[in-house]
């Protein structure tokens, strides 16, 4: 097995999945809830979005073929729109974007941790890596999650306001530079640059 293959592909998406990042505005959007129904919003969060990535991880090119869209084509997507997230959250603007009343699936699962970015790592992982590493570092990351989930309280507390809102504006640099990259990647995929 390729271990810096496999740490790449583990720091990429735990990065595009933004853990940190998300969880001042998960907390924030969870903050009428009491602590059994935050864990549990959080829980089925963390499923869903494990869920979306397996299953394109096992029939991602499937669906991508059936739609005759190349792999180009679909990081350039995920690339744009990551990169709009990443302005978002860097300019304070992402809880504008929230609007669902069931926020563990939307926006929670996807497109914060399983969006179009996510997508797209884990069928560039398989295309540049192999099926098996892709898989490893969904199984990781979601591993990661969870357990920064489970210190929602204490981490958010550690952080302070501040913090959170540092943390998060720099993950949506890093964001917006990784859509940047999957734009490029993506140009260079279908041809149009060298």
């Amino acid at each position: 097995m390729d271990y810096t293959a496999l740490f790449k592909a583990i720091v990429m998406l735990f990065i595009i999945s933004d853990s940190l990042g998300n969880l001042p505005l998960f907390i924030t959007l969870t903050l009428k809830k009491t602590q059994e129904e935050r864990k549990k919003i959080f829980r089925q969060a963390i499923l869903t979005a494990f869920t979306i990535l397996f299953v394109f991880a096992l029939i991602g090119y499937l669906v991508l073929s059936f739609f005759d869209i190349k792999l180009g084509s679909f990081a350039i997507a995920g690339g744009l729109l990551l990169l709009l997230l990443g302005i978002s959250i860097s300019l304070g603007k992402e809880k504008e974007l929230i609007t669902s009343k069931s926020m563990a699936y939307v926006p929670m699962a996807t497109p914060l941790i399983a969006g179009p970015g996510a997508i797209t790592a884990v069928l560039l992982t398989i295309q540049t890596s192999s099926w098996l590493i892709a898989v490893l570092s969904i199984i990781i990351v979601f591993i990661i999650t969870k357990l920064i989930f489970w210190k929602a309280e204490s981490l958010h507390k550690l952080l302070g306001k501040n913090g959170s809102i540092l943390i998060s504006r720099l993950s949506g640099i890093i964001v917006s530079a990784i859509g940047i990259e999957f734009i490029i990647n993506g140009l260079k995929m279908t041809g149009v640059i060298a």
